[in-house]
């Protein structure tokens, strides 16, 4: 049992180190465009998207219930757009500010952001044109950063990895046909998507027969990949 510990361990190493890579390739290929595009001038949306994905990854691992996870994920990612649209929280450190001018300087960034906020909802209401593109920068900045946590958490907890997909692959397809941008990333992002599905099938499988106890040939992911290629 000890003599195949470091085996097992390798093995474990591996598959995340596989699964990490590609979740980082569909993220890399969606942040990508979706700030190549250029929809508003100065604003990142990549930055966000890394983010959002290591977060949701952590708590695809941690033992969390989906309704706490949901609801964490939901709280970060509206917390995130808030800092990309109002810039609330001033720079730690700032020459010659005490603390007390920090706290003071949120305060009146958190209540600049919510005057914007309602002015947004004023204009909706009364049917107006919202010329405040801060509404569009945190509408998008959900979407992207909602789809990459949706991709880390269905593709690593639920181990689905079409279902974990769509989203992502629904608004790249809109922003390079939107953008006019090639549509060489729409397939640089299939090919992952399904080299991801041939992994979360090939994983669940695996953990089905660790779980059982079943036992398999260690070179077994060679012939699957082959197969499924």
């Amino acid at each position: 049992m000890f003599d195949d510990l470091p085996l097992v361990l390798a093995q474990a190493v591996w598959r995340r180190a596989i699964a990490a890579s590609l979740l980082m390739g569909l993220v890399a290929v969606l942040s990508y465009s979706v700030d190549q595009a250029g929809w508003v001038a100065g604003v990142q949306w990549g930055p966000g998207a890394w983010l959002a994905l290591l977060g949701a990854a952590a708590l695809a691992r941690a033992r969390w219930r989906g309704g706490w996870a949901f609801a964490y994920i939901v709280l970060m990612l509206l917390a995130g757009a808030a800092e990309l649209v109002g810039h609330v929280l001033p720079v730690l450190g700032a020459a010659g500010q005490t603390p007390g001018e920090w706290v003071w300087d949120l305060h009146l960034r958190s209540v600049a952001l919510g005057q914007r906020l309602q002015g947004w909802g004023i204009a909706i209401v009364h049917g107006q044109p919202v010329r405040d593109t801060g509404l569009f920068v945190g509408l998008l900045a959900l979407l992207v950063w909602g789809a990459v946590a949706w991709l880390a958490w269905w593709a690593l907890r639920r181990r689905q990895a079409l279902a974990a997909s769509l989203p992502a692959a629904i608004i790249l397809a809109a922003n390079t046909h939107l953008s006019g941008q090639a549509w060489q990333l729409v397939l640089l992002f299939f090919i992952h998507a399904l080299a991801l599905a041939i992994y979360t099938t090939y994983a669940s499988q695996n953990a089905d027969w660790d779980r059982r106890r079943v036992d398999y040939p260690g070179d077994l992911g060679l012939d699957w990949g082959t197969a499924a290629i």
